[in-house]
């Protein structure tokens, strides 16, 4: 399943889109790197009635380096990259 945003919204697509990944949002400090993006492919099955997971934050560097979080929504993604902020700059 392939996916594009509109105004933030999640769109369901037949294809993917030649540039779908798009940064919600990226902090950095020191050596660390907290990067949130719009994927465009569904990371999970989406039978059940399950929102797709198409957004994914990641911590590169620091003592929480790898640190992974998926979410459905555009504004689950900023939340939990704000949490991940935080959880980088411990």
């Amino acid at each position: 399943m392939f996916y594009k945003l509109v105004d933030k919204e999640v769109v369901l697509t037949e294809t993917i889109e030649k540039d779908t990944r798009v940064h919600v949002a990226k902090d950095e400090f020191g050596d660390i790197t907290v990067s949130t993006v719009f994927i465009g492919i569904a990371m999970n099955e989406t039978s059940c009635n399950q929102e797709p997971i198409v957004f994914e934050t990641m911590i590169f560097g620091g003592d929480y380096d790898g640190f992974q979080d998926r979410y459905s929504t555009w504004d689950d993604a900023v939340s939990g990259h704000n949490v991940a902020v935080e959880l980088a700059k411990k």
